[in-house]
Formats: structure tokens, C-alpha cells, sequence
């Protein structure tokens, strides 16, 4: 095209000086600084700059879009969940190298990729899958997240099992004594009832149609609470019948197996199951 005498009027028809008369512009297409594909976008910033000569008209374009896409995630083991975000990037009529786009992607700071202010991690590198055949243009990345955790811990599931555990001290409350069983049975119901308040607290997740990981630990609480209920319950019916000797017995048995063996190893198998799943995403 330079060598053509053509190129006198592409570049006066592509000029955009200030005061130069526009000439046939119009039936001509010529770049929006301010859109893509012919659309103007709000979220785009763009910095364009024009350049005419007598040999060459040359588009300089930089731009940042910011994009939010929807993603399908499983939070069955939220707090402990890792996701994988996928993009399905697509430029007709292009080849795209997806191996340089993963890789120039590895090299920008995660804190661009993930903000700082969001409770997701960058997991691992972020991977590019191969098109199918024929779909040069076309790249699906994958960049793995993981769940920061310890925020949720510390604020919400150490109270938790302390409160659960803390509510079973009550069976050593001497359950002879005349207003001892109603308050037994007064610390444990009353610990249920704050377990199923806490269980319809909003988690920020939106509505699941599932139970997760937080939800299956606070049933076991509330399982054991529910024995220990039944306990109490147990051992005032045979106290009342005067067989206390045996009353006493199945209420020393209760108390050291509820509060130190089996809420424990129940509330120790969760956590083993989370940090299965935090050392599954982590491989």
C-alpha cells in the first residue's frame, strides 16, 4: 500500500488533526479510541494516540477492561474449598499462543489477579487447556483459588467448638441435688438453641441447596448436645425411682465419655476431613 497512490488519500481519509477537513470519513471505517467491536464500554480506560505521515498511518491502542464472570463453584467444604475459575477466551480469525498468554499471566502479580481484599488465594500457576482442533483462535484458562481460611476459624468455628464443648461441662453438675437436673438441662438446650441460631447466619454464599462442611459440624454438636440431653434426662428417671447408686454410675460414665471422648474425636474427624481437602487443592 505505501507505494500505491492510494496512500495520499488513506491517510488523509484516517487523519484526525485538528482542523483538517474530514472528506469522505464517513464512508470509511475508522478505530474508536473508546470502543470494542464498535460498542462503547464504561469499564474500559483507554489511552489512544494517532499517527499520520505521508507514508504510514499507524493505531496505537492501551487499554484495561475490567470483566467479571460468572462462575459455578462447590462449597462443600467451605471453609476449606478451593475453585477453579475458567475463561473461555476466544478471538476469531486469530491464532492465539495459549501456552505465552498462561505464562505472561504467571508473571503479573497475583494481587492483580486476586485482590488482596477478597478471601481467595492464588492456588497455582494458571494453566492454559489445549483448543480443540480447528479452534486456533481460542484459549480456556484455568486459574486455580483457594479459600483463606484462617479468618473463619478465628472468628467463627474456634467459639463454635469451645461453646459446644463448654456446654458439656454441665454434667458435672451433682445430678441428686434438687434444682441440679433443670439446670443441667437448662445449659444444654439453651447451647442447642444458639447452634441453630448460628446455623441460619448469612455466610455471604448466596442460597445453597446443600449442606456444606460447616453445617455437618454443627449437626454433630448439636447430636451430641441431644445425648447429653438424654443423659440428664436418664439419670433424674432412675434417681426418681430411688436407685441412685445406679443413677451415678451411668452419669460418671456420661461424663467422661461425652465432653472427653467422643465430642473430641467427632469434632477431630471434621477437621481431618478440611485439611484433607486443603492438602487435596494444595497437590
Amino acid at each position: 500500500l505505501p507505494p500505491s497512490p492510494c496512500f495520499d488519500v488513506i491517510d488523509f481519509i484516517l487523519s484526525r488533526r485538528v482542523g483538517e477537513p474530514k472528506g469522505q470519513r464517513g464512508v470509511f471505517w475508522v478505530p474508536d479510541p473508546l470502543a470494542v467491536n464498535g460498542i462503547r464500554d464504561a469499564n474500559i480506560d483507554r489511552d489512544t494516540s494517532i499517527v499520520t505521515s505521508t507514508r504510514q498511518a499507524v493505531f496505537n491502542s492501551t487499554s484495561t477492561r475490567k470483566q467479571e464472570f460468572e462462575q459455578q463453584f462447590q462449597f462443600l467444604f467451605y471453609p476449606f474449598d478451593d475453585q477453579i475459575v475458567r475463561i473461555d477466551l476466544s478471538v476469531p480469525g486469530a491464532k492465539l499462543d495459549c501456552v505465552a498468554i498462561a505464562a505472561s499471566l504467571n508473571n503479573v502479580p497475583s494481587d492483580n489477579i486476586v485482590p488482596t481484599s477478597s478471601p481467595w488465594n492464588l492456588l497455582a500457576l494458571i494453566r492454559a487447556a489445549p483448543p480443540a482442533h480447528g479452534e486456533l483462535g481460542r484459549c480456556l484458562l484455568e486459574v486455580p483459588i483457594v479459600r483463606n481460611y484462617v479468618v473463619y476459624v478465628v472468628q467463627r468455628l474456634i467459639p463454635l467448638m469451645l461453646i459446644g464443648g463448654g456446654a458439656l461441662m454441665a454434667l458435672f453438675i451433682n445430678p441428686t441435688a434438687a434444682p441440679a437436673p433443670g439446670a443441667r438441662m437448662g445449659i444444654l438446650l439453651s447451647t442447642m438453641v444458639l447452634i441453630s441460631l448460628k446455623s441460619n447466619s448469612d455466610l455471604g454464599l448466596g442460597t445453597l441447596t446443600y449442606l456444606i462442611w460447616i453445617d455437618y459440624m454443627k449437626l454433630c454438636q448439636f447430636m451430641i448436645l441431644l445425648s447429653a440431653v438424654f443423659e440428664a434426662a436418664l439419670v433424674h428417671h432412675v434417681s426418681g425411682k430411688g436407685n441412685i447408686p445406679k443413677a451415678l454410675m451411668i452419669d460418671r460414665t456420661a461424663r467422661l465419655v461425652l465432653p472427653f471422648v467422643l465430642y473430641p474425636w467427632i469434632i477431630g474427624c471434621m477437621l481431618i476431613i478440611g485439611s484433607q481437602r486443603i492438602a487435596l487443592g494444595l497437590s
